[in-house]
């Protein structure tokens, strides 16, 4: 048996926690060569020690062996596969942009106004999406908005103090792991009604506490790994153009 054959095979014998994390390893087996063990815990909403706990009951000595054998998956999957990757992939990344325009039409126009109302902007993002808000901070910058990033937990503790109803506070979380930070989300929002969640993922969105949640097209591609990370750029770039013209 290849490993998702056999995480299937123990799938009545899991814990609440492990449902959890076979559920989303078994969508998305690509998240295990791409982040690490703490962030795959945060998008299953479980503890490090839960998905150490997933990777024994499978019969394996720690997540090391259980991610090597994901990733020999993959490559073996990939490797079965005679199409183009180039273009798989350039497909898989023009149907998300494709989809964007329709997928932000009503809320994108909200998030420009809060924008624009606002003294300040607060961009937080962390892990990849640090790309994403230091492009937010460089274009906004530009057109002559006040925008602070924040891209790890104690800044995003800081900021708190900073924000008051004049101010927009945008995550940028592709998979919305939010669950190491809810406090300080539901300090901000007790703070300002113009809490912005930008997304990919589209599960639970309304249990987060946001303000206001912005769902974006995730990319699919079932044999290759694709990021999601470009479509949130493209976004920025389309917000900061709105932002623009309604100047």
């Amino acid at each position: 048996m290849n490993i998702i054959e056999t995480m299937d095979f123990y799938q009545d014998s899991y814990s609440a926690n492990e449902k959890r994390i076979y559920s989303l390893i078994r969508n998305q087996p690509n998240l295990v060569r791409d982040y690490t063990i703490t962030q795959i815990a945060g998008f299953a909403s479980v503890s490090t020690s839960a998905v150490l706990r997933f990777c024994k009951h499978l019969g394996f000595n720690g997540y090391k062996e259980f991610n090597y054998e994901i990733v020999n998956y993959l490559r073996s999957s990939q490797k079965k596969q005679q199409s183009d990757p180039t273009i798989t992939l350039a497909k898989a990344y023009a149907d998300a942009v494709t989809a964007l325009p329709q997928y932000c039409k009503e809320q994108l126009p909200c998030l420009a106004g809060d924008i624009l109302a606002s003294k300040k902007v607060i961009a937080l993002g962390r892990f990849r999406n640090k790309t994403i808000i230091e492009k937010l901070h460089m274009n906004l910058t530009i057109q002559g908005i006040t925008c602070l990033t924040g891209s790890d937990l104690l800044s995003y503790e800081h900021y708190v103090k900073l924000v008051d109803p004049e101010t927009t506070v945008i995550v940028f979380s592709v998979l919305h792991d939010t669950s190491l930070y809810k406090d300080t989300l539901s300090q901000i929002r007790n703070l300002t009604d113009r809490l912005w969640l930008v997304t990919c993922n589209k599960k639970n969105l309304h249990k987060l506490g946001f303000s206001h949640s912005l769902l974006l097209p995730a990319v699919h591609s079932s044999d290759y790994s694709t990021d999601s990370h470009a479509i949130m750029l493209i976004f920025v770039e389309m917000l900061s153009a709105l932002l623009e013209q309604k100047q």
